[in-house]
């Protein structure tokens, strides 16, 4: 299912970006692809963790008489952010189950990502790869952050442009989801103009070094003890033992490839995501040691489905008809990929639309 979900929305996207459609044409689009991700996420992927989590903490709005704290003691699952507790508990009182209030919710989210997307060179190309990887099916598990990612990816144009009004609105509403977005306050006064080319490595290479063991995890703890941020600093140290559980070591060798092409772009744009791609992967390397981490590294790791494409453009793509065509061929390999791990997708039970209200 989530193979002809994906290819119906990919294509619809690809018809809407390659066509002169009106803009009013386009939205009811977006929309549409919007409902049908959203479908998928909402009453497919009910299997995870924190949607678990979530399903208890929604069922304890029950009553309007019932305090904030009670609602947290009860279920044992902290949410403190007011923009989905107003949310919440507004949904609850009109008689929607938490199936109906997750499906409404990731309209808008999925809406803000398609609008992304489609402000990139290879958008088309770039929602299959977003589909096609954890991020997607991750608004069911991390919902909050999953929100907020997508409202700062909408905002990155203003991070561009300079325009601080806009940016800071769209971080405080983001920040209403969940609360670490509000960090994201101080990459607006990282000057965009210019690749912090050798920084970034120099950082990039510490991190794989913490990553993968070359330099002790407990250095770092150290140093985190003597800040007297021990809180944060034991949640991975026992999850997480090698870069192999999952395909982290892939993604950093995609920064290398970054690193190659980052002097190449002239955009200002482009070198933005590609500088905050490589942050990313550098808050993704240190969260051996501390959480915060991961969950800074989840605002900016995604922007690898806008990275590959443009990286391998930047490497192949010139005036060189073999060139051309190599890049024409990893193009369709992505494509490929992408199709090959949607088909591979084990069937999950989809719930009944009946399950949107209690």
């Amino acid at each position: 299912m989530l193979l002809l979900i994906s290819l119906f929305s990919v294509s619809l996207f690809y018809i809407i970006d390659f066509f002169h459609i009106q803009l009013g044409c386009k939205y009811i689009l977006r929309c549409v692809i919007s409902v049908v991700l959203s479908y998928y996420c909402a009453f497919c992927c009910s299997n995870f963790t924190d949607y678990e989590h979530y399903t208890t903490f929604y069922h304890y709005i029950d009553t309007i008489t019932i305090g904030l704290n009670t609602i947290l003691d009860r279920s044992g699952f902290s949410i403190t952010e007011p923009g989905y507790l107003l949310l919440a508990i507004l949904s609850s009182k009109v008689g929607l189950s938490y199936t109906g209030f997750l499906f409404l919710l990731l309209i808008p989210t999925n809406m803000l990502l398609l609008s992304f997307f489609s402000q990139t060179k290879y958008g088309a190309l770039s929602l299959l790869m977003f589909l096609s990887t954890a991020f997607y099916v991750q608004q069911a598990n991390i919902t909050r952050q999953m929100i907020a990612v997508s409202i700062f990816f909408y905002s990155l144009k203003y991070l561009k442009n300079r325009e601080l009004k806009k940016y800071s609105i769209s971080i405080i509403i983001a920040g209403t989801f969940h609360l670490t977005s509000l960090l994201l306050f101080i990459f607006y006064f990282l000057n965009p103009k210019k690749s912090k080319y050798k920084l970034l490595l120099i950082c990039w290479g510490i991190s794989l070094c913490f990553a993968i063991r070359l330099i002790p995890a407990n250095i770092l703890l150290d140093i985190m003890n003597r800040l007297y941020l021990s809180y944060y600093s034991n949640y991975f140290t026992t999850k997480i033992e090698t870069m192999a559980y999952e395909p982290r070591w892939l993604y950093n060798i995609i920064v290398l490839g970054a690193f190659i092409v980052l002097p190449r772009i002239k955009d200002r744009k482009y070198i933005l995501i590609f500088n905050l791609f490589v942050l990313g992967m550098i808050f993704d390397n240190l969260k051996v040691a501390m959480p915060i981490f991961y969950r800074l590294s989840y605002y900016f790791v995604p922007l690898i489905v806008i990275v590959v494409p443009l990286m391998f453009q930047c490497l192949f793509k010139n005036k060189n008809p073999i060139n051309i065509k190599f890049f024409k061929i990893i193009l369709f390999v992505l494509f490929i990929r992408a199709i090959y791990f949607l088909a591979i997708v084990k069937e999950v039970v989809i719930l009944p639309f009946s399950a949107i209200f209690n």
